[in-house]
Formats: structure tokens, C-alpha cells, sequence
């Protein structure tokens, strides 16, 4: 009978054990994409503190760079270098295409915004054929030191500018008939919009307002639009 008895007590003793093991809540396991004190992608965090509050994404640093083409039109054109008169200088409004190779670094942070820093390389794909000018295609090159701006609206769409100062060298593997126009330089910015359709590969497209100081005290306002691709490298601690 105690033996009986005894057993009739596992249950009841039991039971409340049990129930409290089943009711304290376990450690959740951690999930591919979502890190500590960070969260997943493509999930919103919450400010303002208080209970559910994550810190801003952290982003470390990140190396890229863009190639792309684009067309410019000059909104001023001087009558010294640009005349529809004249024979050989009627189409001086537009700028040759060219051709854009940036690359760069974008710093550390937390949140939706980062800055960096690079540098572009740039050169005319046709001649700037005008008898004021002429310079032959891939003749002119323009490096730009510059600092950059990004803005992450999500992890698909980014808005991406920059401010640069281009130094435009001409006849640099062709001819120039201007000495004037053999180095000269400007201030350009930049705003675009970057769609990130794969991890570190995107496309983007731009416009471009500049102005430049040729020579013979010479300004040159224009206008570009620019297309292309940008890759992308994280770098991980």
C-alpha cells in the first residue's frame, strides 16, 4: 500500500513542475540575416527608446565604384568658341559623350545616411570638333577628387550625390588647337538615384549641374545626364 501510494503522488507533485518548466520563456535561437542588437534586413527599427527599441542600422565601411556614360549641353555658349556663323563651330551647345569611372570609400556609421570620399575619372568619347576647340575624341580627361553623400531609403533604393572638383586636362593623347583650353577646372554636383537589384551590383542615374573656368577668363555653366552601373564591397571587421 505505500508502495501504491507513492506512486499515486508523482503525478500530483509533478504537475506543477512541469507547468512551470512549459511557462518560462526559452532564448530565442538566433536567425541567418539578423544581428545582435541590430536588425534583419529589410526590418524597420524603432526609435524613441522604450520596450521593442533597436539602435539604427550599422553599416561598416564600404569600397565602391561606378562606370557609367552620359551627354552634356553647354548653357552658355561663348561667341569667341562657339558660333553657328562660322563654319565648324555650329555645334558647340553640346559637349562630346563621355565616358565616367568613379571609385571611392564610404565610411563606418549607424543610421540611413553615409559619406565618403574618391575619386573620378572621366573622357570624351567623340571629338569636340569646333574650329575653337578641336580636340580629338579620348583627348581631354578630367580627374575629379570628390566627397560623397548617400541616402538609404531601404536596401533596394538609395539617393546618392556628390560634390567634385574636376581638373580637366586636353590634348592629352590627341591634339587641341586652344593652349587655353589645356588644362582648365571646375566645381560640379551631382544627385542620383541607385537601384541595388543584387548585393554590391546596382544601376544608377544621374544629373550633373557644373560650372567651369576655361581659359581667357572664359565660364562655362552645363548640364549632364549620366547612366551606369555601381559595384559594391563591404568590408567586414
Amino acid at each position: 500500500m505505500l508502495a501504491i501510494a507513492c506512486v499515486g503522488f508523482v503525478p500530483t507533485i509533478a504537475a506543477p513542475t512541469i507547468a512551470r518548466a512549459q511557462d518560462a520563456p526559452s532564448e530565442e535561437p538566433e536567425e541567418a540575416g539578423r544581428s545582435r542588437g541590430g536588425r534583419a534586413w529589410g526590418e524597420e527599427g524603432v526609435e524613441g527608446g522604450g520596450e521593442g527599441a533597436r539602435p539604427a542600422y550599422h553599416r561598416y565601411g564600404q569600397a565602391f565604384a561606378t562606370l557609367g556614360a552620359g551627354g552634356t549641353v553647354r548653357l552658355l555658349a561663348h561667341a569667341a568658341v562657339c558660333d553657328p556663323g562660322v563654319p565648324g563651330r555650329e555645334g558647340c551647345r553640346f559637349s562630346p559623350p563621355y565616358l565616367q569611372l568613379r571609385g571611392g570609400w564610404f565610411f563606418e556609421g549607424d543610421g540611413e545616411l553615409q559619406h565618403g570620399a574618391g575619386l573620378g575619372l572621366a573622357t570624351n568619347l567623340t571629338p569636340d570638333g569646333t574650329a575653337g576647340l578641336g580636340i580629338d575624341a579620348l583627348g581631354q580627361w578630367a580627374i575629379t577628387p570628390t566627397y560623397f553623400l548617400r541616402y538609404w531609403f531601404d536596401e533596394w533604393f538609395q539617393l546618392m550625390g556628390h560634390v567634385g572638383v574636376p581638373l580637366v586636362l586636353s590634348a592629352v593623347t590627341g591634339t587641341s588647337r586652344q593652349a587655353s583650353t589645356d588644362f582648365n577646372w571646375g566645381l560640379e554636383l551631382q544627385v542620383g538615384l541607385v537601384f541595388k537589384f543584387l548585393t554590391g551590383l546596382g544601376a544608377y542615374a544621374a544629373v550633373n549641374g557644373a560650372v567651369f573656368f576655361a581659359g581667357d577668363s572664359m565660364v562655362w555653366p552645363t548640364i549632364s545626364g549620366e547612366v551606369g552601373l555601381m559595384f559594391e564591397y563591404e568590408v567586414l571587421p
